[in-house]
């Protein structure tokens, strides 16, 4: 295989679909292969060499899982994504099934298809933007290479906008625009957790002050990794930088994204409970995944619950989605905290989730991730919405 060359190997029995999937990987600049036969497709994997498969988790002779097994068995080294049209669970619960079995899981095409929905994903798994490596991530920090985009955050029953979630991107010299998925996994495995939450955390606060010499007042939440929490500093220099720019710690929440185990209790408590003290909001992200759980609710001090996307999207179509929404929802409140629903797409989503008393919600139904800039006139419109009724629309959508 020449230097640089990117392979994409499908494994699909609707052929029809498999080649609308191998012209998104033409025109993502990969050279394609794709078969809806097992023996096929493992003979590719071994002497190809793909960069990237594409598995359709359902056909006649075989399975995704099975695929899957045998993929780790023969250790494949190739980023994989699904492609199926079954549930959101069954997909949620196969990628991690992938992880923990050692592959390099990438996420989910949902059938049918949208030609820019695959080239999306496939150029931002190109190894010369995802996996660009520690070092370029490291100097990604130190350049400034990295930018913010604001994802607002809704008030379910008042329809208005109180907040949003900063999310950082990545944009090398060359090459795509990545999302923090692509990335972060280097971040946690290398040590650089710490100078990206710094870099997210002082850029938020800039950017609040900014709005703040404006009159423009909101609550801004940030990311932060269970891995931080072994920095006992933490703390103090997140409440510095606040009160250095003039603001208060209590004009952010701080989301915990628990992607790694913590096995110091007592330091993750003892980090936790200070940044309350000092007036930080506190949310537990992706609740009902991961390492989330019960335990973490009754000892930690948490102010808000986020519902996981995966249990939202859907939910007025399947049952089992809607009764943990619903679920969680009466458990926070009963706890005393208040609760967010993430990945929002649709008017039914949104009020099952009034119906069921969600407080705040987030998702493309109101808006994709934006500019710092757009962010007043977001605010202003859903202002007027309210005024003038609920007139909600899918900003997001592309």
């Amino acid at each position: 295989m020449s230097d640089g060359e990117e392979r994409l190997l499908i494994i699909d029995d609707e052929l029809k679909m498999a080649k609308i999937v191998a012209k998104g990987g033409e025109m993502s600049g990969y050279v394609t292969a794709y078969t809806d036969k097992a023996d096929e497709f493992f003979h590719r994997l071994a002497t190809w060499c793909p960069t990237v498969v594409i598995i359709d988790l359902q056909m006649p002779d075989t399975d995704g899982i099975e695929l899957l097994r045998a993929m780790a068995a023969q250790g494949a080294t190739a980023n994989v994504v699904l492609c199926s049209g079954i549930d959101a669970r069954t997909i949620d619960t196969t990628i991690r099934l992938g992880s923990e079995l050692g592959l390099e899981m990438r996420g989910a095409l949902n059938k049918p298809v949208r030609l820019a929905e695959i080239r999306e994903l496939l150029e931002n798994l190109k190894s010369g933007s995802d996996k660009a490596g520690v070092d370029g991530l490291g100097k990604a920090i130190e350049n400034d290479e990295l930018f913010l985009v604001y994802q607002p955050k809704i008030d379910v029953r008042a329809g208005t906008a109180v907040g949003a979630e900063a999310l950082v991107r990545w944009r090398p010299p060359s090459g795509a625009i990545m999302p923090p998925d692509t990335f972060l996994p280097y971040a946690e495995e290398n040590d650089l957790m710490g100078p990206l939450t710094n870099w997210v955390m002082r850029n938020a606060v800039d950017q609040m002050a900014k709005w703040a010499a404006d009159d423009f007042d909101m609550n801004l939440a940030v990311n932060i990794s269970a891995t931080n929490l072994h920095d006992l500093s933490l703390p103090d220099s997140l409440a510095e930088m606040c009160h250095a720019a003039g603001l208060k710690p209590n004009n952010f929440t701080l989301e915990l994204t628990e992607t790694a185990s913590m096995r110091d209790a007592a330091k993750m408590m003892d980090v936790l409970a200070r940044f309350r003290l000092k007036e930080f909001s506190l949310s537990i992200d992706d609740f009902g995944t991961g390492y989330s759980s019960l335990v973490q609710l009754q000892r930690l001090p948490f102010s808000e619950i986020k519902i996981d996307k995966s249990f939202v999207f859907g939910m007025d179509k399947t049952k089992e989605n809607a009764v943990i929404a619903k679920t969680v929802i009466d458990m926070g409140h009963n706890l005393g905290l208040q609760v967010c629903a993430e990945g929002v797409e649709n008017e039914a989503s949104l009020e099952m989730l009034r119906s069921f008393g969600c407080d705040y919600a987030q998702g493309y139904f109101f808006s994709k991730p934006i500019a710092a800039d757009d962010i007043p006139p977001f605010f202003a419109a859903h202002e007027r919405a309210r005024d003038n009724g609920p007139t909600h629309q899918r900003k997001g959508a592309a």
